[in-house]
């Protein structure tokens, strides 16, 4: 058998176009990043009048006290692991008093 290493060396052309920068958080790879943009999209619908959807919003904070330390947010949400600081912001989203 014989192979050659340089078969694919005129055939694929480097792309022409400009190259991507930096990193992007993937909502496949990275569930809570959903989750966060989802609780900005709908804190969002708010101030533009919608009524806020409650369902929605307890499930993406329960999304993001479901995080974990290899995550590339968790330093921003580590803080909802404890039970106190998610009431907090459970009362805080959903305007609970």
């Amino acid at each position: 058998m014989q192979l050659n290493i340089f078969r694919d060396r005129h055939e694929r052309k480097a792309s022409t176009g400009p190259k991507p920068s930096g990193c992007v958080l993937s909502g496949t790879d990275w569930p809570e990043a959903m989750d966060e943009q989802r609780i900005f999209l709908l804190q969002d619908d708010v101030r533009h009048g919608k009524p806020l959807d409650r369902t929605a919003m307890l499930d993406a904070l329960e999304g993001l006290q479901r995080i974990t330390p290899s995550s590339p947010l968790w330093e921003a949400y580590r803080g909802l692991q404890d039970a106190a600081i998610y009431e907090r912001w459970r009362k805080n989203l959903l305007g609970d008093t």
